[in-house]
């Protein structure tokens, strides 16, 4: 400082900058940028109550860590020039600076809270797998040839600063769940369980149903986030003989002579041995030959009077999973109106 204020008078400390000159920085992204020290000012280091500022606390902090790369968004990039002379103004050696492109929503202005979830944290509640994440994350600012998907290793491996975008990443939603709904497929019936688990908790289910497993593949099918995959599931855990069934859906497809369709098909099906979804089928297209019928024409029927819904996972696997039971209880139900 030149003069001191007199004793008692607040102040504040600031970093005397050159008055000509430039910076140049050598960015690991962005190229050569450079910037007049005349445009800016001697900034400040310290406030008035003696607290530092951002600036100088982080420059610090990089010097005493040994910080070597400093990567951020380019919004920080205003804030680099103050930090070099601080460097230098230390004696310090100056790191490598990589400032990355922003995201930006579907709209093409900055990723806010208006566009949807904001936080990492909610992704993960919204039932993203992790690893979905990670891959669409990375691509955002960077690439590696066309390759969508990778592992926290692959990236690690991969990883060069020349692959690095220079204009905005596009937060593009609907792509993420496309994304999701792929990682969901290539998992194994098991390990999708398992992943779903706690989002079944959330609902009140039992995550130990015996009968869970074998319920997995046709959901998975459909799911698009693990919050669907439970919501798929969720049927499955009403094991009441009669159930409510969408008036609209009752009205279009369980007509009268559907109705005794649908109770002639459960006394065809009672006698299949093994229960399951093959043996089922097999059963029910002897029985619609025998009628010349088409599963097109009953196949909906069936489904309404077993899920109480015109959409499901497919007919016979929600017959397996029901039991044999549950199932004819509920299309001779249906039958009898």
């Amino acid at each position: 400082l030149a003069t001191l204020p007199a004793a008692g008078t607040p102040f504040v400390i600031r970093a005397k900058l050159p008055e000509g000159g430039e910076i140049v920085m050598d960015d690991a992204i962005l190229g050569r940028v450079v910037v007049k020290n005349s445009e800016l000012d001697d900034f400040v280091l310290a406030r008035a109550d003696g607290s530092p500022v951002y600036n100088f606390c982080v420059v610090v902090d990089d010097i005493d860590m040994r910080i070597t790369h400093v990567i951020r968004g380019v919004d920080h990039l205003n804030n680099t020039p103050k930090q070099i002379h601080l460097y230098r103004l230390f004696g310090a050696a100056l790191p490598v600076f990589a400032h990355i492109p922003m995201v930006n929503g579907p709209d093409g202005k900055k990723l806010s809270k208006r566009h949807g979830a904001a936080s990492i944290l909610a992704y993960r509640d919204l039932g993203y797998l992790p690893e979905t994440m990670l891959s669409f994350l990375a691509r955002l600012g960077w690439s590696h040839g066309d390759q969508e998907e990778f592992e926290a290793e692959e990236l690690g491996r991969l990883f060069e600063f020349d692959a690095c975008g220079k204009s905005a990443g596009v937060f593009d939603f609907k792509k993420l769940l496309w994304q999701n709904a792929r990682r969901i497929r290539a998992l194994s019936p098991a390990a999708l369980l398992e992943r779903t688990k706690p989002f079944l908790v959330k609902e009140n289910l039992d995550p130990e149903a015996p009968w869970l497993l074998r319920a997995i593949p046709p959901v998975q099918e459909r799911a698009e986030t693990l919050v669907a995959a439970a919501e798929g599931l969720k049927p499955f855990y009403d094991r009441r003989p009669k159930i409510d069934v969408d008036p609209k859906a009752a009205e279009k497809f369980l007509t009268p002579e559907n109705r005794a369709t649908v109770a002639q098909l459960a006394d065809s099906i009672a006698s299949v041995d093994p229960w399951l979804a093959p043996q089922i089928e097999a059963a029910t297209n002897t029985f619609l030959a025998a009628r010349s019928l088409d599963m097109k024409k009953l196949g909906q029927p069936v489904r309404v009077a077993l899920t109480g819904s015109a959409v499901s996972p497919p007919l016979f696997d929600c017959m397996e999973i029901y039991g044999r039971d549950v199932t004819l209880q509920r299309l001779r139900g249906a039958g009898a109106g």
